[in-house]
């Protein structure tokens, strides 16, 4: 990802938030999700072309000790994701 970065926080298992900083680039459809147990669950699409900003989405989880994998995917069907952060 060549024009922001993508990361990803989760606190002991229950809640998680997905951060997108964007800094340069044009127009982007796009939306923020997680991997968890290899099921995504994705919030829904936002227009993402204001540069620079950091774009942010967070939910509460099932407490579990289960990885958890931020992602993006863009309207085009390109997938980002980042590495399995370990709730634990």
């Amino acid at each position: 990802m060549s024009n922001g970065v993508l990361s990803t926080y989760a606190a002991t298992g229950s809640y998680v938030m997905v951060n997108y900083y964007r800094a340069s680039g044009g127009s982007l459809t796009a939306r923020l999700g997680h991997e968890r147990n290899g099921t995504n669950s994705w919030w829904a699409y936002e227009n993402m072309s204001t540069v620079p900003r950091h774009y942010s989405q967070q939910r509460s989880l099932t407490a579990s000790c289960s990885v958890i994998i931020g992602k993006l995917y863009t309207s085009s069907g390109a997938t980002y994701a980042t590495p399995p952060v370990d709730p634990c």
